[in-house]
């Protein structure tokens, strides 16, 4: 298993952005094979590419599965295309994929290119499968922001979030525009709703900690989901919104998803 970390640059961003890579196919364990297959992880409002890296054993996750885990860096933007800012979400759906392929010898063919994060990233998950399916076949979402709207609408509670929160004003008019429009085009209803009626559609696995602030989206949206044809495990166990809750969600979404390498 390889774990690497460095720079790329971006045609999306116009700029190097970083990324860290566990690759599980060199080192005494070599065994050749077809390229992996390759899971984006993405990091929460306040963390950057190196936070799983940092908060749990994603490298031994990557050697265990015998998965490309590839893990970039979005800033505070929630996976947009700003208004005021930089192409992210064009970055990871179209530009990330085919530069990882160029660098790594790795899969990014649908049926082997999934997407999960936490938190802000557990909405960018959701948002990118659901706009483009087929690009990702499956999705994790762990302690999500399932409801971009209401979170919008609602900016001045992140106030109370300390240094998290306290210039979210600012940061979603520079993604939104100053009239805090939040378009139906990124709204996680709007977009499973139109998902469920197409023929390809990502797998879904959503986990939610009892105790965070969080969990009434997810309940909503487990309930919405529900009712459409869409593959969706849903999973809720006591947690807060914190790494202990984020290593065991993405444990077990791994579990789901993919089969132990041998």
């Amino acid at each position: 298993m390889s774990l690497f970390s460095g720079n790329i640059f971006s045609r999306s961003l116009v700029m190097d952005t970083q990324i860290f890579a566990c690759l599980p196919q060199d080192g005494r364990k070599y065994k050749k094979g077809p390229p992996p297959k390759t899971l984006f992880l993405l990091h929460g409002i306040s963390g950057n590419a190196a936070n799983f890296v940092h908060n749990t054993p994603v490298h031994f996750y990557s050697q265990q599965y015998g998965i490309a885990i590839i893990m970039p860096e979005v800033q505070r933007s929630f996976y947009q295309d700003m208004k005021g800012g930089l192409l992210y979400y064009s970055y990871i759906t179209k530009e990330l994929p085919a530069l990882c392929a160029e660098l790594f010898n790795i899969s990014v063919t649908r049926e082997n290119l999934s997407i999960a994060g936490l938190s802000m990233g557990g909405y960018g998950a959701m948002y990118a499968a659901f706009s483009a399916p087929e690009v990702f076949s499956a999705c994790g979402a762990f302690a999500p922001a399932c409801d971009i709207k209401s979170q919008v609408a609602s900016y001045n509670r992140y106030a109370g979030f300390g240094q998290v929160g306290y210039r979210m004003e600012h940061e979603f008019a520079g993604i939104f525009g100053e009239d805090f429009a939040v378009p139906d085009s990124i709204d996680l209803y709007r977009l499973s709703g139109k998902v469920s009626r197409e023929s390809l559609k990502p797998r879904l696995y959503i986990g939610t900690g009892t105790e965070d602030p969080l969990h009434d989206q997810s309940v909503k949206f487990r309930d919405h989901v529900q009712k459409l044809d869409i593959d969706m495990i849903y999973e809720e166990w006591p947690g807060d919104h914190d790494w202990i809750f984020g290593n065991e969600a993405l444990k077990r979404m791994l579990a789901h998803f993919y089969s132990a390498a041998n």
